[in-house]
């Protein structure tokens, strides 16, 4: 019977977090009542309040669910190439091409620095996006370089590509994903690759 309740309980709060992330989606987190995510995955408030302290912890639980659904498409995407160059090229492609599906771009792009806080959105985002770019960048590091300067260059690689993924959220008229991706290329060629 426990088995049953636990099994129960994780369906109910799977429910809880997809209809959440439909309806922020849809409509950001401001205009979106808990009794209508309530009402979306078929449950009371009370059971919506069970699982989730508040609406802000909810809303965190999305935005960790897409941000492991990132860090896995892109890691899918790099893994496809053999050589640790190719993978970090097409994996950062990939990257920025999921960061402007609507679903991340008004989760996690939009409101997640206003709703969590800058600080609890860019521990999320460095605790995913570090997992993906230090290891590629070890690979690519010449032989002896200090853990400090890749984990610096990682650092660097990240907020770029958080700024241009911004920057293509908001349509800045200059900025698309092959420019991107031009700069990103020749930066790591002069940084790491010389």
């Amino acid at each position: 019977m426990p088995r049953k309740t636990a099994a129960g309980a994780a369906e109910t709060r799977h429910t809880i977090v997809r209809e959440a992330r439909r309806l922020f989606s849809e409509r950001g987190f401001a205009d979106t009542a808990t009794a209508e995510i309530a009402a979306a995955a078929q449950v009371t408030e009370g059971a919506l309040f069970h699982h989730f302290k508040n609406k802000r912890a909810l809303f965190e639980e999305v935005v960790n669910t897409l941000a492991r659904e990132f860090h896995d498409e892109v890691q899918a995407v790099g893994h496809r190439e053999q050589d640790a160059r190719p993978a970090f090229l097409a994996a950062t492609r990939a990257a920025l091409i999921f960061s402007q599906g609507e679903e991340y771009r008004r989760i996690v792009l939009v409101d997640a620095p206003s709703v969590l806080g800058s600080a609890v959105a860019r521990e999320i985002d460095s605790r995913f996006g570090l997992d993906l770019i230090l290891p590629v960048l070890r690979a690519l590091a010449p032989k002896g370089s200090a853990e400090p300067q890749v984990r610096a260059l990682a650092l660097l690689v990240l907020g770029y590509l958080n700024e241009a993924a911004f920057a293509l959220a908001r349509g800045d008229g200059d900025v698309d994903v092959d420019t991107v991706m031009a700069v990103l290329e020749r930066t790591l060629d002069r940084l790491i690759l010389t």
